[in-house]
C-alpha cells in the first residue's frame, strides 16, 4: 500500500539526498571516509608539530613561573576554629 499525501511531497535537496547516502552507508565505508577526511597533508604537518612545540615549550615555561607562588598559596589554609561547647 502507497502512503497517501494530500499534497506531493517536494523533492529532496541536494543536501537532504547526501545525508540520507551517508545514513545508509556501511561503517566500513563510514570510516574510511571519516579517516580520509581527518587525513592532515604532509606539507602541513612540519609546521603542526612546530606549533605545538612550541605552545608546549610556553606552557612549560609559565607553570615554571607560576610554581612558587602557587605552591605557597595551596598551602596555607587557615585552620579551623574549634567550636566551644
Amino acid at each position: 500500500m502507497e502512503p497517501v499525501f494530500a499534497n506531493p511531497l517536494p523533492p529532496q535537496s541536494a543536501l537532504r539526498r547526501r545525508v540520507g547516502v551517508a545514513h545508509r552507508r556501511g561503517e566500513e565505508d563510514a570510516v574510511a571516509a571519516i579517516l580520509a577526511a581527518a587525513e592532515i597533508p604532509a606539507d602541513s604537518r612540519g609546521r603542526i608539530a612546530a606549533s605545538a612545540r612550541g605552545w608546549s615549550r610556553r606552557s612549560a615555561a609559565n607553570a615554571s613561573a607560576r610554581a612558587g607562588s602557587t605552591h605557597l598559596s595551596r598551602n596555607t589554609r587557615c585552620p579551623r576554629r574549634r567550636a566551644s561547647h
